[in-house]
């Protein structure tokens, strides 16, 4: 998980590759509900997750881990297969746990085949530099039903990403202020393309950074996470 407290790196970036990965997490409690994990399988080929489990407490923070554990554990053919194996063990492993279930993306990005494979699982939100604000098809959370699936899948080309994407958790864009305001995709959006002059480390700073001056404030009460991920040259 990533550090409680102040916004931290996760620490999931890998330098020197066509692909860079970079997350910052902002925990309310503890180790939080949120968690970020990336696979790279080669250079060009990359898995990764953003999950968000119900909940803030440790109880949140160990679904948040077995998710990711399962993911890696059956890792391998597309996004969509991948989940719907992970949703079965997920029940398996939570039987009888009353309304434990998890939040997410998993994406698959292939450099070589020029393709962004997307599955999403009560989860939406994924700007990108050329189309702003994505909508993807989304799926059933994990931990919910057994027979949730087949799971939807994006296929994106990534010549039509552009150089960023970023992906989020819904404690970031669902920030209130004092006056009572949200945060908002809208403002997220804004946040994501006004920083494209700087690294991509910084631009997620300055993201939060725009969060904390909008709160102005006003109460944290969610997890905050915020994946970006940058083709390089």
């Amino acid at each position: 998980m990533v550090p409680a407290a102040e916004t931290s790196e996760a620490g999931v970036g890998v330098e020197k590759k066509p692909i860079q990965i970079r997350a910052f997490s902002r925990p309310l409690e503890g180790d939080g509900g949120d968690l970020v994990w990336t696979h790279y399988e080669t250079g060009t080929r990359v898995w990764w997750l953003i999950a968000d489990a119900m909940g803030h407490d440790e109880r949140a923070a160990r679904a948040a881990e077995r998710l990711r554990d399962l993911v890696a554990e059956n890792v391998g053919g597309s996004p969509k297969s991948v989940i719907e194996t992970v949703n079965a063990k997920f029940i398996q492993a939570y039987q009888g746990a009353v309304g434990m279930f998890v939040t997410g993306i998993l994406c698959l990005t292939d450099l070589d085949l020029h393709e962004i494979r997307v599955c999403t699982f009560g989860h939406q939100g994924f700007l990108t530099t050329n189309n702003g604000s994505m909508k993807l098809k989304g799926g059933m959370p994990v931990g919910i039903l057994l027979d949730a699936g087949p799971w939807p899948e994006d296929v994106l080309d990534t010549s039509t990403i552009g150089e960023r994407g970023m992906v989020f958790t819904d404690g970031l864009i669902e920030q209130f202020n004092s006056q009572g305001e949200m945060y908002s995709i809208e403002r997220l959006l804004e946040a994501f393309l006004n920083t494209m002059d700087v690294s991509l480390p910084e631009s997620l700073k300055r993201i939060f950074q725009s969060v904390d001056e909008f709160r102005n404030g006003a109460a944290v009460k969610d997890d905050q996470t915020l994946l970006g991920f940058e083709f390089l040259d």
